[in-house]
């Protein structure tokens, strides 16, 4: 039975008293744990696809947690629901029977009719004749009515999101003879909710709103990065099913967000911003460091080199990122786990943070921001590896000192290419660095393999949301690129 932190025996001695007196009596083992965390993520995927499947009820809302109270999360987030679409949409891709296909395929169908519904509902974000204004509502009742109540609104990366989520269901409905049969009468609907979207996110981009965590006014890197992607996925859309439409425009706004985004940098800290221009909600976000850039960099992935996994200001913003939060949550005192497997720190959202996964206290490690910087790593290695280069930058050299390199020495400037010893030896050590971001999940995720929102700063259990469907969605993102790492190492 994999190792919980739930055990009765940590309950009574304290998990990092309990777990310190186990690392310090265990001899030195040799870093052989690939195996065993394999053995978990194929248990753990089976069930996160299981949780995500149960999540996504029969008229298309996505839960983003089946909890209805203590918190109350019983709602569809368009957010939340676009993304999780996308790896519901790598299930299908994956399957290898007709049953599971035809199964991912229902939920993609009910979910583009219930995005049908949605963008027809008036809400407290605004109305349907100002450009779309209604779309930026964050979350609706699991009915598809608003939400009528006061939240932080609007959300503005939402819409983005989910068009290019539409869009790939409409590509691989071309594409795939099972999905065009399931999609072909209501590809013309579909299409027009993927326009709707653009055009939302063509006009509203400039726009004030809510980051992604909903706390904070302003203009946000995340919300930013998802658009640009948006609009280059709608130009290069309508250029290939005309018939409504702006390419052109579509792809003079995503420009004109690229100049926007320049201006997230901070030189004189060395990382990137989250926010901008703040003009309300929370105001003590003071070290305007926060894991939604690592977030933006896996969800709206491109082209490489363009704030990607291994663009070197986004791994300069990952080593800060993981520096901070290695010091500040107490059970990242705990380095290795019962089978000496080394562990990345737990990764909460930003310092600051005080939501505890029901009201606000302190805030705790999230499953799905640790495993975004698993993803992170592999997705980073993968980059280099199609490359067949890593240059050593100012900004990313702080980030591959952090890794555990043995017996190999970087300089700024360096420009390692295949076949000098180092390339291998750091794709191998990024690999390692995201199976310790995985291995520390599997430490604090229950033995049933169920994952909630958080886990606890101080214990370990977890907490917050039960069955959050954003966890699962993002160890099985961090799954598929593990898979594809270790498949072009050929390991």
């Amino acid at each position: 039975m994999p190792f919980s932190p739930k055990a009765s025996t940590i309950c009574a001695l304290g998990f990092v008293g309990f777990m310190s007196s186990l690392t310090a009596a265990a001899a030195p083992a040799a870093e052989s744990a690939d195996s065993d965390l394999s053995a978990w993520l194929d248990s753990e995927q089976a069930i996160a696809a299981a949780k995500i499947s149960s999540n996504l009820l029969p008229n298309g809302a996505l839960l983003a947690s089946p909890s209805r109270s203590a918190p109350n999360y019983y709602f569809h987030w368009t957010r939340d629901a676009a993304l999780t679409m996308n790896v519901v949409l790598d299930l299908y891709s994956a399957s290898t029977t007709p049953e599971e296909r035809s199964a991912y395929l229902r939920q993609a169908h009910s979910y583009v009719d219930f995005t049908i519904q949605l963008q027809a509902e008036p809400t407290l974000s605004g109305s349907l004749d100002a450009h779309y204004a209604n779309l930026g509502e964050p979350k609706f009742e699991v009915s598809g009515r608003g939400f009528n109540e006061p939240w932080g609104r609007p959300q503005t990366d939402g819409p983005a999101l989910r068009a290019s989520s539409l869009i790939r269901i409409y590509t691989l409905s071309l594409q795939r003879p099972d999905a065009l049969l399931q999609f072909k009468s209501s590809l013309g609907s579909l299409k027009s909710a993927i326009l709707k979207d653009l055009e939302y996110t063509a006009y509203h981009w400039r726009d004030q709103g809510f980051d992604l965590w909903e706390e904070v006014r302003g203009q946000h890197f995340y919300n930013a990065l998802a658009q640009r992607r948006a609009l280059l996925d709608g130009a290069a859309f309508v250029k290939a099913h005309p018939g409504g439409g702006d390419a052109a425009r579509y792809l003079a706004e995503a420009r004109a967000i690229e100049v926007h985004l320049a201006r997230f940098w901070d030189g004189q800290r060395g990382h990137l911003m989250p926010t901008i221009n703040r003009d309300g909600g929370l105001d003590y976000k003071n070290s305007n460091l926060d894991s939604s850039i690592i977030l933006a960099a896996l969800h709206a992935q491109g082209e490489p080199g363009y704030f990607s996994a291994a663009d070197d200001r986004v791994l300069a913003t990952a080593h800060f990122i993981r520096s901070t939060f290695a010091s500040l949550y107490p059970i990242n005192k705990v380095s290795r786990d019962p089978k000496q497997r080394r562990l990345a720190p737990a990764i909460g959202r930003y310092p600051e943070d005080r939501y505890d996964g029901n009201g606000t206290s302190q805030g705790h490690p999230w499953f799905l921001t640790t495993a975004a910087l698993a993803e992170l790593m592999y997705s980073a290695a993968i980059s280099y590896d199609a490359a067949n280069q890593i240059l050593i930058t100012a900004h990313n050299e702080a980030f591959f000192a952090d890794l555990a390199l043995a017996n190999v020495t970087l300089r700024r400037g360096d420009s390692i290419k295949r076949g000098d010893t180092r390339f291998l030896g750091i794709l191998l050590a990024l690999l390692q660095g995201g199976d310790e971001y995985l291995a520390r999940i599997h430490l604090h995720a229950a033995n049933s393999g169920d994952l909630t929102e958080q886990f606890d700063r101080y214990t370990g259990f977890e907490r917050g949301a039960r069955d959050l469907s954003w966890s699962y969605a993002s160890v099985l993102s961090a799954a598929k690129a593990r898979a594809r790492l270790i498949a072009a190492l050929r390991l």
